[in-house]
């Protein structure tokens, strides 16, 4: 079993790392809420919680100050961990033990000195090439391993882009072909890809429209002046994706109440998630419809494994719902709370080895 040494302060990046298979007996009685399943029927079973607090990474660190918003977090196959300071413009690097390695901040791009704006999604090849989402300069950034700008690739061209197109990226994931996948804030076209040039090729995964029935019979009675104050039937819009092996991209998007909240894209952009479980892969099945966790889960990032097996952060509950790659429920775990082992405001999960890092922006002071 896996011990390290929790430092104290507020919580910021919480492992989970002992399984209540292989940890010993009394173990599940560390857990600060009650695990469960779902039956074929719907219903919640009383269910062991596979993954238990272990340690925690504070919000204030004597190498790197103090993290401001962090957005998102990577793990790469040497288990090096990259965090996005987004409040701080900057990038924290560190093993898998939490030390501290390098902090980037900012490179040289030309003659001039270069810095991030606001960031909000970071993505780390197997080549160790690192792409940052620059939200708020309106751009992806390439940059080494060491920090060293390459190059950054800025808003879509083309004769197909809509009027008013407004380009903000906030996550992005490279294949194995170096194509380059970006989600961009209020962007309804589907994911922007790129190839390994930075020329745009296009959207793929555009995500169906959705409207209220009753809205649309009233649309065909409505004067021009009645369905000009109507809101627009509009694609919804992916909010994270993650890559796998092979090369399909999963995504989520924000849309309450949706069948459809985790996708599996193949490269012509169609869903091919497999659904062959008691339930759709939606998160929790029983919901409340009044308080303040009402409603279906939203989920806001998502992981996948070498085995097809995905894990979904939901941001109403701050639970992890993962499913085999046949859609199967396996388990659940988190919780919204004060408590050790809670969150406030989770953002991002990473798997690390076969434990989980989730990022809870909530918790810095």
């Amino acid at each position: 079993m896996k011990r390290f040494k929790v430092k104290c302060g507020s919580l910021l990046l919480l492992l989970l790392i002992l399984s209540t298979i292989l940890a010993p007996q009394g173990a599940a009685a560390k857990a600060p809420y009650p695990g469960y399943n779902y039956s074929y029927w719907e219903n919640t079973n009383p269910s062991a919680i596979p993954y238990l607090p272990g340690d925690i990474l504070d919000g204030i660190g004597e190498e790197y100050g103090r993290l401001r918003s962090p957005e998102d977090v990577f793990v790469t196959k040497d288990h090096e961990i990259y965090l996005l300071d987004s409040g701080n413009n900057r990038i924290l690097v560190f093993d898998e033990e939490f030390t501290f390695l390098q902090s980037i901040e900012e490179f040289k791009n030309g003659s001039e000195l270069d810095q991030f704006n606001h960031p909000q999604g970071i993505f780390v090849t197997d080549e160790g090439f690192i792409y940052v989402a620059d939200t708020n300069n309106q751009r992806v950034v390439e940059l080494t391993n060491e920090g060293e700008f390459i190059r950054e690739i800025g808003k879509p061209e083309s004769d197909v882009i809509r009027e008013g197109f407004e380009y903000y990226p906030v996550k992005i994931a490279v294949d194995q072909a170096q194509r380059i996948y970006v989600i961009g804030r209020g962007v309804y076209d589907g994911i922007i890809e790129f190839d390994s040039d930075g020329h745009f090729t296009g959207f793929t995964g555009a995500n169906r429209v959705t409207f209220n029935p009753i809205e649309y019979v009233w649309r065909l009675f409505a004067t021009r002046e009645q369905r000009a104050q109507m809101s627009l039937f509009i694609p919804i819009e992916f909010n994270n994706l993650a890559l796998d092996d092979e090369g399909f991209i999963y995504t989520t998007n924000s849309e309450r109440n949706t069948n459809t909240p985790i996708q599996r894209l193949n490269p012509t952009g169609e869903d091919v998630l497999r659904k062959q479980g008691y339930h759709d892969p939606i998160g929790d099945l029983e919901i409340a419809h009044i308080g303040n966790y009402a409603g279906s889960s939203t989920f806001i990032d998502i992981d996948v494994n070498d085995y097809g097996v995905y894990s979904a952060l939901d941001l109403n509950r701050g639970r992890v719902f993962t499913y085999d790659e046949d859609g199967n429920l396996l388990y659940v775990f988190g919780q919204l709370g004060e408590q050790r082992g809670t969150f406030r405001n989770p953002v991002a999960l990473a798997r690390i080895g076969e434990d989980f890092l989730i990022l809870d922006k909530g918790s810095i002071d």
